[in-house]
């Protein structure tokens, strides 16, 4: 048995779903906060209600119930953690519930706010660190990570003495995307992401009133994440969204409706594995993203742009130039990851690692 637990419902069933139908052979068990539980168990041969308030920074509520939860479950089984966040719940409650010893594999898809430059993350970052040395070391097994800067400097700050592994991307169900045929005329430029403020949607606002407006549309999906202290609150997103030019869209059913667009535009400083560029690249978009551990892997795809963080007034330029140059769809780009992005391909290296613990 497998048990897929994260803090978040979305965690297991956007792209991990996906890999457990593929991983169709093995028992596994999702175990989230759900609101929809009949989507999660589209994915999953059985469902586990975790009541948790994803909302509050901290559920101490929620923490308990965690652990009732894992001390009803046989110690054998084994236990595949998603996201840094729902790997310190799990790492306090195995410690501090004294939960019996069971193997326990994180995935880390990113360091997220704890790692962020913010000042009361630093803080933060530094108090929990002797903790968390101690809770990681003893719950987990083995981490995934999905990038090697993530990988070193997580393994420096817990100094972590079991296993790593590096599994690039948590995997797209390319069978599930409706793909690009053909570009506008009046060519549309999307960001897409959760609003918070390190993904860069003010630069965001800044960068567009370079365009020049008659030949292009600007716009803008994503929501509010009132459990991420860095999210844009309501009076910051109303503020950004004064430039009549920019739309905003809210939620973007991604699979279904990027297509729709032509350019996409990540600005975010910090990313584990963009799967938002995965995805637009292999639906299509031409993709122009600022350089980070996350986001290097488009280089080795085609109808890209990477910009350097300090070359940030180019990317305009960066992106008339190779406008000049191509808009074709790559079927290149598809085959390259089917082959080594898509959930098949992450679920035959997860299983790997199954096998070995």
């Amino acid at each position: 048995m497998i048990n897929y637990l994260s803090h978040w419902d979305i965690n297991l069933t956007q792209s991990r779903g996906a890999i457990a139908i593929h991983l169709k052979d093995s028992y596994i068990r999702g175990i989230c906060p759900s609101d929809n539980p009949s989507e999660v168990k589209k994915y999953y041969k059985e469902h586990i209600q975790w009541e948790l308030d994803r909302k509050k920074f901290v559920d101490l509520k929620g923490y308990v119930k965690l652990s009732k939860i894992l001390k009803k479950i046989d110690n054998n089984e084994i236990f595949h953690v998603f996201t840094l966040k729902s790997g310190i719940i799990y790492s306090f409650v195995f410690y501090f519930y004294n939960i019996k010893k069971s193997k326990s594999i994180l995935s880390v898809n990113g360091l997220g706010y704890l790692f962020s430059d913010n000042s009361k993350a630093i803080l933060l970052r530094n108090i929990l660190r002797p903790f968390l040395k101690k809770t990681f070391n003893k719950a987990f097994d083995v981490i995934i990570f999905q990038n090697e800067d993530d990988k070193s400097q997580l393994e420096t700050y817990l100094k972590f003495k079991n296993k790593s592994k590096l599994i690039e991307s948590s995997g797209i169900n390319t069978e599930e995307y409706i793909l690009k045929k053909t570009f506008n005329k009046k060519l549309k430029i999307i960001l897409a992401s959760r609003l918070l403020k390190d993904k860069g949607i003010k630069e965001y606002s800044n960068l567009i009133k370079k365009f020049d407006k008659n030949k292009f549309e600007f716009y803008l999906a994503g929501e509010i994440d009132k459990g991420n202290p860095s999210s844009l609150n309501e009076r910051e997103l109303e503020e950004i969204l004064k430039d009549q030019s920019l739309k905003f869209l809210g939620y973007l059913d991604i699979k279904n409706e990027l297509h729709n667009y032509d350019i996409l535009i990540s600005m975010s400083k910090y990313e584990g594995f963009s799967r938002i560029m995965l995805e637009g690249t292999y639906i299509g978009l031409f993709c122009a993203s600022l350089e980070n551990s996350g986001t290097k892997f488009i280089k080795e795809l085609e109808n890209t742009v990477i910009i350097k963080a300090e070359e940030l007034e180019d990317v305009h330029n960066e992106i008339i130039m190779k406008l000049a140059n191509s808009m074709n769809i790559s079927l290149n780009n598809r085959t390259k990851i089917i082959n080594k992005y898509s959930s098949k391909a992450v679920a035959e290296k997860f299983l790997t690692v199954y096998k070995e613990i």
